[in-house]
């Protein structure tokens, strides 16, 4: 299989379920003997639709979350340095009022 641009140069090269040739196809590099051989082509929307029947999630959308993921994950990280460096304050401030005579 192979993720391509149309057009194809095998004739009959549009998708086997809209019939259209535009667009990304997904190539599965297999002829449909019938009494004109086809190559076996779908549009990528018919391809990611079917995957999300099945519970699989496109990529673009992987991709987004990923992304999502990384800015809250740098996020948390700020976060508990800032909460690291409190922590040593109030640990610092505690042992200084130990030392300070009342």
């Amino acid at each position: 299989m192979r993720l391509a641009k149309a057009p194809f140069p095998h004739p009959n090269s549009t998708c086997a379920v809209t019939n259209r040739e535009d667009g990304e196809m997904v190539d599965f590099q297999k002829i449909i003997d019938s009494v004109q051989p086809k190559p076996l082509i779908l549009k990528r929307e018919i391809v990611e639709e079917a995957g999300r029947l099945v519970g699989m999630v496109p990529a673009g959308e992987v991709e987004e979350l990923r992304r999502s993921f990384a800015a809250v994950s740098g996020r948390l990280g700020e976060i508990e340095e800032n909460l690291h460096t409190y922590a040593e304050f109030e640990d610092r401030l505690g042992r200084n009022k130990e030392l300070t005579p009342a």
